[in-house]
């Protein structure tokens, strides 16, 4: 065995003591590339630590997206585009929110639409696209609010454990807000917790309605206050409008 055989022995066998195989893998790649000698230097340690940083943020994104609700789910913010099917609005909307800047300005998302508008689809593309940087999480609303309500109920400390995470998370997606009434005070009491929370945390919500913010007032029991105070916290900053195109019938 030659020196130079040596030392690469004896650095892959370090390397993977360290838990870093890949990058042992890729040493013995460049080594035995007929122009180890000659090429950049920089380059060939770039291309070690690539191998490495590559495979720990696939492990983070699949981390984040099981975390988030959503490991293998189909959805691309690439196909959430003006087509014949629907028309995102305002215009170049799906552009700005795809810069994930409003997730680190801790701003909140309303989409409105109607039923198979596409709410759901670009919520979730939205969610993955953003679990390649931030932590979130994914839900719908009515299984929401009854799960808090419960563990409030039954179990305090593990509903302030759900709440904090809730709270701190850096986005959350609440989808189908208020199709259904909520039928009782705690319902309400619950929710406006939640988003208040974010708020003054300054984290991002994004939530899918076919609900105009006009008409919640009934899913809250017709409290005025509730309303507004909610409202407030979840309208503020971004709308996006998923509609059917208008068809043209001119002959």
């Amino acid at each position: 065995m030659t020196k130079g055989q040596d030392v690469l022995k004896t650095t892959v066998d370090r390397l993977n003591s360290l838990g870093l195989p890949r990058m042992a893998a890729k040493l013995e790649e460049l080594y035995e590339s007929p122009d180890f000698l000659t090429a950049d230097r920089l380059e060939q340690i770039c291309s070690l630590v690539s191998e490495e940083y590559q495979h720990s943020e696939s492990g983070k994104l699949k981390a984040r997206l099981r975390k988030c609700g959503l490991w293998g789910a189909p959805e691309e913010i690439s196909r959430c585009a003006d087509s014949l099917d629907r028309v995102y609005q305002p215009s170049g909307i799906v552009t700005q929110l795809s810069t994930l800047s409003f997730v680190g300005r801790g701003l909140n998302v309303l989409v409105l639409g109607a039923s198979d508008a596409g709410k759901t689809y670009f919520a979730k593309a939205l969610a993955i696209h953003a679990s390649s940087k931030y932590k979130g999480e994914y839900l719908h609303c009515s299984p929401l609010i009854d799960g808090l309500v419960n563990l409030k109920k039954t179990n305090f400390p593990k509903y302030e454990k759900r709440m904090r995470w809730l709270a701190r998370c850096d986005f959350l997606v609440i989808d189908d807000f208020l199709i259904t009434p909520l039928a009782s005070d705690a319902e309400t009491s619950v929710l406006f917790t939640l988003l208040e929370s974010r708020a003054e945390r300054l984290k991002s919500t994004i939530l899918c309605s076919q609900r105009a913010p006009e008409g919640w007032s009934e899913m809250l029991m017709g409290d005025k206050v509730a309303t507004d105070a909610i409202t407030k916290r979840a309208s503020r900053n971004f709308t996006v409008y998923i509609s059917k195109p208008i068809q043209n019938t001119d002959r």
